[in-house]
């Protein structure tokens, strides 16, 4: 498979998602990192799998190799730049605290283990955590595996995600107190999200084109069960609390009501490979109207941005409203959001296009394919984002 627009369609569509959850806009905005690591284990896996006839010394290098050039040079260069301003200022608060758990990817497993505070500065960076801990383990999984094994593992996963962040959860409340601190640790604990990777991998290595030969009926069902059972739970919510926010579609981020944290995580999966088989299809008039929606320049080339927009996004938004506080009133937080989102989107593009692209360049330069043997079909930019 040859590059798929709509993949970074997908991206695009997440990583809006994203913006306007911290915006206050779109509590269902959340799901956009959950989409993000559905991607990253389909896509992942899909590489890794194509690689598994070469030594495993180099396809562990080439791998990392290419992970360290896409993920490190913009991540660390951020956390470079908060230095200085720290030595002088002592802003951003706690970084001296942090930064050994953001430097090392153990930030949401830090999150367990000291006294945790939501620190709103660095909170969103759990997920890059997250994404490296998934490579640290994956690559050798892949190798050892059959496509068999690899699919019974995915499935497995899938299945017992839910009782794991179940027992986490109660665990968790005994131990440290109360449920909406609890909720917070299910959902950034790797324990808490293995589903979300093994639903993507799974799609790596399930020939699913040779079966749904329609798609739109694919993601329209996966979608309807979506949003049936977010009406059911937005309506128990709103039942005792007439004041619920309904942009979250009964999804309430990082919740423990009403079993969510159980059940929520899988049915947002779903949705999201869902969408990656309307993307991917092979037949292009199979996928339709909603996947050429997909295919829009604009999404696709945000998606395409999408890791500089989400290193950059809540800094700058923390500086907004230092400088312009948030409206309460939804129309003018509105119109504060799109030229914000055009700052945001534009400072991106330079970062991508003037310092991300040198990076990317030079994933070629070095562990070629052994002679004779290519390289693995490139189905959109591989990983996080």
């Amino acid at each position: 498979m040859g590059y798929v627009p709509g993949l970074d369609g997908i991206r695009g569509i997440a990583i809006l998602g994203v913006m306007l959850f911290h915006f206050g806009l779109v509590e269902m905005g959340w799901m956009g990192v959950e989409f993000f690591f559905v991607l990253s284990g389909y896509l992942i896996t899909r590489i890794l799998s194509r690689g598994k006839s070469w030594p495993l010394g180099f396809y562990l290098k080439r791998f990392y190799w290419r992970r360290t050039l896409r993920i490190f040079p913009l991540y660390f260069g951020f956390l470079l730049l908060l230095l200085p301003g720290y030595g002088l200022t002592g802003h951003p608060s706690g970084l001296g605290e942090f930064l050994p758990y953001l430097a090392t990817y153990t930030f949401n497993i830090a999150m367990l283990s000291i006294e945790w505070t939501q620190h709103t500065f660095y909170h969103y960076l759990w997920s890059l955590s997250f994404e490296e801990q998934f490579y640290l383990i994956w690559p050798i999984t892949v190798f050892l595996l059959s496509r068999r094994g690899l699919r019974n593992l995915c499935l497995g996963l899938m299945l017992v995600s839910p009782g794991i962040r179940y027992l986490l959860a109660e665990y968790l409340i005994e131990a440290r107190g109360t449920a909406d601190l609890v909720g917070g640790m299910v959902y950034y604990f790797p324990a808490g999200q293995l589903d979300t990777f093994a639903t993507g991998g799974l799609l790596a290595v399930v020939p699913w084109e040779q079966y749904i030969r329609r798609p739109q009926r694919w993601w329209a069902g996966l979608a309807g069960l979506f949003l049936a059972v977010g009406m059911v739970n937005l309506a128990w919510h709103l039942t005792a609390n007439p004041d619920f926010a309904l942009t979250n579609l009964g999804y309430p981020v990082a919740s423990l009501a009403h079993g969510q944290h159980i059940w929520g995580h899988s049915l947002v999966n779903l949705t999201a490979a869902g969408l990656i088989i309307l993307a991917a299809h092979p037949d292009a008039a199979a996928r339709g109207f909603l996947g050429r929606a997909l295919e829009a320049r604009g999404l696709v080339q945000l998606g395409k941005i999408s890791y500089g927009v989400y290193i950059i996004h809540w800094p700058l938004q923390m500086l907004l409203e230092k400088i312009f506080p948030l409206q309460t009133a939804l129309p003018l937080r509105w119109l504060q959001f799109f030229p914000f989102l055009a700052v945001v989107v534009g400072l991106a593009w330079v970062i991508f296009h003037y310092y991300e692209s040198w990076f990317l360049a030079q994933k070629t330069a070095r562990f070629h394919p052994p002679p004779g043997e290519s390289a693995p079909a490139r189905s959109a930019p591989e990983g996080r984002f």
